[in-house]
C-alpha cells in the first residue's frame, strides 16, 4: 500500500500484568474496530519483537515500544509485600492529598484491605485444614475435607468477586505507586532510560519520518521523563510529546526526583518542546500536570481528552462503572469517530497533531 506521509508513534506503555503482547493485541483489534467505525482501510503488521507496521490510504506509521517493564519484574515480583505496602501508600497520599474522583480513594483501599483479607482467609484455611489433618488421618475423612474445602472457596470467590472486580485489584495491587518512584529504584530508571535513548536515535536515523510522536501512558510517564532527561535535546526539538492518563503531579516534587521536572522546564522553555498533557475527569490515574505551579508559570496546557465524545451517552455510562477501562480509553477505538484525540486517528490521519 503506497502512501505519501511516513510517521513514527514511539510508545512508551504503562504497566500491565499481562505485558507487552496485551498490548499489541489490543492496538490489532481496537485499530480494526476503528477501520470498520471510519470505513478507512487499514492495514496492521508486525515488524519486530518492538514494532508495528500501519498503512493506511496515505500514511505509513511505524509503531515502536520502548519497553521498560523489566523494572516491575525485578521490583514488584521480588518484593511483592513491599510493593504492596507501597501501593497502599499511594492509595492513602490519593485519599490525603489528589484524589481526582470522588471516593476513588476510598475505593482503593478498599481494595487493598480485601487483598489482606484474601491472605488472612487463606492462612486460617491453611490453619483449619492443617488441624484435621493431624486428628483425621484416613482417606475418606480427607476426601470429604477435600471437597468442603474446594466448595467453600467457590462460595468465598464468588462473594469476592461482587465486592471488587479481580482485574481492578491485580492493576491497583501492582501499580507503581510510591514505592516504585522511590529513591532506591532510581538508578534502575537512569539505566534504562540511557537503553532508551539510544534506541530513539536510531530510529530517527534510521529513516526521514514527517511526524514522530513520543506518547506515554499512565506509569510509562515514568520513565519519558528519565528518556527526556538522557535524550539529544536536538532530537527532541523535532518531537512531539503526548503524556496521557498519568500521576505527574504526584511524585514530581519527590526530592530525588526534582531534577526530572527541573529538565522538563527547561526543555519547555529553552528548546520549545512540545507536549500534548491529556487528561480525562474521571479517570482515577489522570491529573494535569499544569495543576503543578512551576508548569501554570510557564503557561503549559492540559486538554481534557473528551473521550465521552467517542461512545454513546449509554456507552459512555457503562465505561465510567468500570474503573479499569476507564484507565485503558485512551487506547480504545470507542463508537464514534468524532475525538481528533483518539489514538487510532494519530496513528492513521495524514493531519499533523497540532493545537488541539
Amino acid at each position: 500500500m503506497e502512501c505519501c506521509m511516513r510517521k513514527a508513534v514511539i510508545y512508551m506503555q504503562g504497566f500491565d500484568p499481562r505485558g507487552q503482547k496485551f498490548y499489541k493485541r489490543t492496538f490489532r483489534n481496537e485499530l480494526n474496530k476503528y477501520s470498520k467505525i471510519t470505513n478507512i482501510p487499514a492495514d496492521i503488521n508486525s515488524k519486530k519483537k518492538d514494532q508495528l507496521e500501519i498503512f493506511s490510504q496515505d500514511v505509513s506509521t511505524d509503531l515502536f515500544f520502548l519497553d521498560w517493564q523489566e523494572i516491575i519484574n525485578l521490583v514488584y515480583y521480588k518484593s511483592g509485600l513491599t510493593a504492596w505496602f507501597g501501593s497502599l501508600i499511594g492509595s492513602l497520599m490519593f485519599f490525603l492529598k489528589i484524589s481526582p474522583v470522588k471516593n476513588t480513594a476510598r475505593y482503593l483501599i478498599i481494595l487493598h484491605a480485601l487483598t489482606v483479607f484474601d491472605f488472612l482467609i487463606f492462612i486460617i484455611g491453611i490453619v483449619i485444614f492443617g488441624s484435621i489433618l493431624m486428628y483425621h488421618c484416613n482417606v475418606l475423612s480427607l476426601l470429604v475435607i477435600l471437597i468442603l474445602f474446594i466448595l467453600l472457596t467457590k462460595i468465598y470467590l464468588l462473594l469476592r468477586s461482587r465486592i471488587g472486580n479481580n482485574k481492578i485489584r491485580v492493576w491497583c495491587q501492582s501499580f507503581i505507586y510510591l514505592y516504585y518512584f522511590s529513591k532506591k529504584n532510581k538508578h534502575k530508571f537512569i539505566d534504562i532510560s540511557k537503553k532508551h535513548a539510544r534506541e530513539l536515535k536510531n530510529i530517527l536515523e534510521a529513516k526521514h519520518y514527517d511526524e514522530v510522536i513520543l506518547y506515554s501512558h499512565s506509569a510509562g510517564s515514568l520513565p519519558l521523563l528519565f528518556l527526556l532527561q538522557e535524550a539529544d535535546k536536538k532530537l527532541l526539538t523535532n518531537i512531539k510529546i503526548v503524556i496521557a492518563g498519568h500521576c505527574m503531579p504526584c511524585y514530581m516534587n519527590f526530592k530525588h526526583l526534582k531534577d526530572l521536572k527541573q529538565n522538563l522546564v527547561k526543555l519547555i522553555n529553552y528548546y520549545n518542546l512540545q507536549i500534548f498533557d491529556l487528561y480525562s475527569p474521571i479517570d482515577i490515574v489522570s491529573s494535569k500536570l499544569s495543576n503543578n505551579l512551576v508548569f501554570k508559570s510557564i503557561n503549559l496546557s492540559s486538554y481534557n481528552s473528551q473521550f465521552y465524545k467517542m461512545y454513546t451517552k449509554e456507552s459512555y455510562e457503562k465505561i465510567k462503572k468500570d474503573l479499569f477501562s476507564i484507565h485503558f480509553q485512551y487506547i480504545l477505538a470507542g463508537e464514534k469517530p468524532l475525538n481528533k484525540l483518539n489514538f487510532y486517528r494519530i496513528l492513521t490521519d495524514s493531519s499533523k497533531l497540532e493545537t488541539i
